[in-house]
């Protein structure tokens, strides 16, 4: 059977992890980590700089390959996923672009397309992606060189592109590291709020790195807390976002977790 042909069923976890363990150089960046990952939700990875999260996240993602131990994407190890069947699957959105290149944000979106050329149309194709940036609230600016765009802007043109990426399919995974760190206030809570339907009309799963933890208090089912290369906690948001934990996790004082009202039991 085909890995694109296996059944996965909407109630059980999307991704396990099992004894995840990665090396760069003589560096240990991830150690023994086993969690898993609830499908049709929205999951934060929190925690510090220089905890892991990219790291994981990367790895969960298939982006990594040279790591320790066991993930399962769908029930099936996902180093035996191909590239293009991974990327019908899931898209990422990284925390930034190196694009230097004069392409339109229309162009790029289009990118999003790549893993289905020669399947459809080419005006099918550009419904997608002219939906996509509809979604997004940055069809305005389509025909603008995406150099030219602040980094808000090339941050929902490239979630343009990874949604165009899965537009069709049903239990996909979106993998966003720190998808909210250009946005202004306004539209980091519309794409937090597009992500929870998206996940309602196309029981669509979320991974998301987030560094504001009222946000992922506010939209995220569940969260990971990391540090130090581990995860401290993993479940529920509402139980794991404690004075406690947020103190341990940051080391910062009970006293600068209730000043800035962050968001906790």
């Amino acid at each position: 059977m085909a890995v694109t042909e296996t059944i996965f069923e909407e109630d059980g976890n999307i991704i396990e992890v099992q004894q995840l363990g990665l090396s760069m150089g003589n560096s240990r960046i991830l150690e023994a980590i086993d969690t898993c990952i609830e499908a049709n939700c929205m999951t934060s990875i929190l925690g510090p700089n220089g905890a892991g999260k990219t790291s994981l996240l990367r790895c969960i993602s298939g982006a990594y390959r040279h790591y320790q131990g066991i993930i399962n994407f769908k029930r099936i190890s996902i180093r035996d996923y191909s590239l293009i069947e991974l990327a019908k699957q899931r898209a990422v959105v990284n925390q930034s672009s190196q694009l230097s290149f004069p392409f339109t944000a229309m162009e790029i979106v289009m990118m999003g397309r790549n893993p289905y050329l020669g399947d459809n149309s080419a005006k099918y194709d550009m419904e997608i992606a002219n939906a996509a940036l509809q979604d997004v609230d940055a069809h305005a600016f389509k025909d603008r060189v995406f150099t030219s765009l602040s980094g808000g802007e090339k941050q929902r043109v490239q979630l343009a592109r990874a949604l165009a990426q899965i537009w069709e399919q049903n239990n996909s995974v979106l993998f966003l590291d720190e998808p909210t760190s250009a946005l202004d206030l306004k539209h980091q809570h519309h794409i937090l709020e597009l992500c929870q339907k998206l996940i309602e009309r196309r029981a669509l799963t979320v991974i998301a790195i987030l560094h504001d933890l009222n946000l992922a208090s506010y939209y995220c089912d569940h969260a990971i807390l990391m540090k130090a290369g581990n995860i401290f906690q993993y479940g529920k948001s509402k139980n794991i976002l404690t004075s406690n934990n947020i103190e341990t996790i940051y080391d910062i004082p009970e006293s600068i977790v209730k000043r800035f009202h962050i968001a906790c039991a």
